[in-house]
């Protein structure tokens, strides 16, 4: 069989920005694997791990070396791809470049499954393309002086790319500049620093508030900084904050809303309960901005410190927290104290009594509030009980989101049956 002059030139204008023999090697164990006609392989180039292991999940393959290879290698390749048409969309003017990356990305990924699918898969060495490229009469275009402007070229579009992608994050911030161009871990590719280094440089300049966070910040009202970023070992990063002003709305204490960074709300018992809230925060902030950033992290490690203090001593995530439970039950119970303060309810009631329940079998931490009456009691007190109940479960769930795994209503008992029963780990 003859060799095709056209894919011969189509892959030696794509061999420059793209690693094809990794391609190909990485379009080998995909056909090995079985999981698509190969027809339909375009899209497993770009689609990364994430998105190949869902295929994998919904068509029931069985997970083999080749599976494992090919998810291994499936974000390098993603990013490669990413990567090599970022740098071919630089050479031409475009309006909507990132728009325009995206249909290089589709169609490119086209053009070098049609070059693998001539070559049946098998890697060609280049040394053979470059020979192959044109006819014989024109091999000898390729002198070393040729090669070398085109080196030459190349390094000065990477460096035009940079310029760009540097002018995004100046204009739209790091998170959004990152988002277009499919995450942190390409943009690193592209400017040549590490996340760590990006996230620092960048991310120090940028102000953040609860407003952020996405989940329920229960009453505080805070602003903060990042301002440094340290990658360990296996992808365990250390994130440092700076708390740079807000308030605490201390609604199961006295109601009232106290500076963070003032002395008043320090004098409290509960001070140091609220510095470990403030660390859950910026934990949850963590876990959605990584994620958009598409930041691989294994392990977070939260530091932070309060504008103004003489000595920034950063609070380790890892700090003991004795009686964490206890803790946990008593922040509860005021919080229903405060909501059931003004509700009347029968003679015979005693008290709504919080139990944390950590249940080993299910690996599981639940967080039981039983109706707990003085002496034998009717069913109409109960069931009048339980209606209130309901209504604090559902705002304490509201409040106490993610801190615990379910809620149980605890059913309704005796003060006598309680302090007997309470230790045994039941609910109901």
């Amino acid at each position: 069989m003859g060799v095709n002059i056209e894919i011969m030139k189509l892959y030696h204008k794509l061999a420059r920005d793209y690693q094809l023999k990794k391609i190909f090697e990485y379009l080998n164990t995909l056909q090995k694997t079985g999981i698509t006609n190969m027809f339909g392989a375009t899209p497993y180039l770009y689609g990364g791990r994430e998105w190949i292991q869902k295929q994998i999940d919904y068509f029931d393959i069985e997970e083999d070396e080749n599976v494992e290879k090919l998810l291994d290698m499936a974000d390098e390749i993603k990013n490669n791809i990413i990567s090599g048409a970022l740098k071919r969309q630089e050479r031409e003017e475009t309006n909507n470049f990132i728009r325009s990356v995206e249909r290089r990305v589709q169609q490119e990924s086209k053009d070098i499954l049609k070059i693998w699918m001539d070559f049946k898969g098998k890697v060609l060495k280049e040394s053979i393309i470059i020979e192959n490229k044109y006819d014989k009469k024109n091999t000898k275009n390729f002198t070393f002086r040729k090669i070398i402007k085109e080196k030459l070229d190349i390094l000065k579009e990477e460096t035009s790319l940079k310029t760009r992608i540097l002018d995004l994050i100046n204009r739209d911030g790091l998170l959004r500049t990152s988002q277009r161009v499919n995450g942190i871990e390409v943009l690193s590719m592209i400017l040549q620093e590490t996340p760590e280094m990006l996230l620092t440089k960048y991310l120090s300049q940028e102000i953040f508030s609860t407003d952020d966070v996405g989940t329920d910040v229960g009453g505080y009202d805070f602003k903060f900084r990042i301002t440094k970023v340290k990658e360990n070992d296996d992808k365990e990063f250390e994130f440092y904050f700076l708390i740079e002003e807000g308030t605490v709305d201390l609604i199961m204490i006295d109601g009232g809303e106290y500076d963070l960074l003032g002395p008043e709300v320090r004098d409290f018992n509960d001070w140091w309960e609220i510095t470990f809230e403030i660390k859950d925060i910026l934990g949850d902030f963590l876990e959605t901005f990584t994620d958009k950033l598409k930041l691989k992290v294994n392990s977070i490690k939260i530091y932070y410190a309060f504008k103004g203090e003489e000595s920034i001593d950063f609070m380790n995530e890892h700090t003991e927290r004795p009686n964490k439970d206890r803790i946990l039950e008593k922040q509860v119970k005021k919080m229903i104290d405060y909501f059931t303060k003004d509700i009347e309810f029968p003679e015979n009631f005693y008290d709504f009594m919080v139990d944390i329940i950590n249940d080993k079998k299910y690996d599981e931490k639940i967080l039981k509030v039983t109706t707990v009456m003085k002496k034998p009691f009717s069913q109409e007190d109960s069931d009048k009980i339980d209606v209130v109940k309901r209504d604090i479960l559902r705002k304490v769930k509201a409040f106490f989101k993610g801190m615990f795994d379910s809620f149980s209503g605890g059913g309704t008992s005796t003060l006598e049956i309680y302090n007997r029963d309470k230790d045994n780990d039941f609910y109901f």
